[in-house]
């Protein structure tokens, strides 16, 4: 699988930047897992200045030794491949890419459930590190449930890596 195929959301692709910035974090490792999202918002200033149009890419890639997380977000109403600011180099994006590896991982754990229906139901949880940060987890706003199984699937793997080698 290509990497922009991991870190698709829903139907739309990562713009290259956001794909660059994974691959440089993950180097040679090959991604076991991976979630993204990607969400348009507006934004009250604190100025009160009009409200600002963010758009955000949240990626979540773990391999055999490390989870990777890809935070990106830029002004505007579209960021994704092929969308006319993809190929832009000076648009105002924030781009933030991390390698953590497992053992700086001290914990997985559900914080929440979400429900769609009396059969659909999906877990939120959180990462713990042991510098006491926890990093984004890539959460699905809108009902989707390609990228809330892998969300689910993503979670459940960290998980048992955790308590096989705790």
């Amino acid at each position: 699988m290509r990497l922009k195929d991991h870190l698709a959301a829903g139907h739309s692709e990562p713009p290259m930047k956001v794909i660059h910035a994974a691959a440089s974090a993950l180097g040679q490792r090959t991604i076991t897992h991976a979630v993204a999202t990607y969400e348009v918002t507006t934004q009250p200033k604190e100025d009160n200045s009009p409200e600002e149009t963010l758009a955000q890419w949240d990626c979540m890639m773990l391999t055999e030794d490390a989870l990777v997380i890809v935070t990106a977000s830029r002004p505007g109403s579209e960021w994704y491949l092929g969308s006319e600011w993809d190929e832009i180099r000076e648009d105002g994006a924030s781009i933030t890419a991390e390698l953590i590896p497992l053992r700086e991982v001290v914990g997985c754990s559900v914080i929440g459930v979400r429900s769609f229906g009396p059969t659909n139901w999906l877990a939120r949880w959180d990462v713990r590190l042991r510098d006491g940060r926890k990093p984004p987890v890539p959460w699905p706003t809108r009902h989707r449930q390609e990228t809330q199984r892998r969300h689910e699937e993503l979670a459940t793997a960290l998980a048992d890596r955790l308590l096989s080698h705790a």
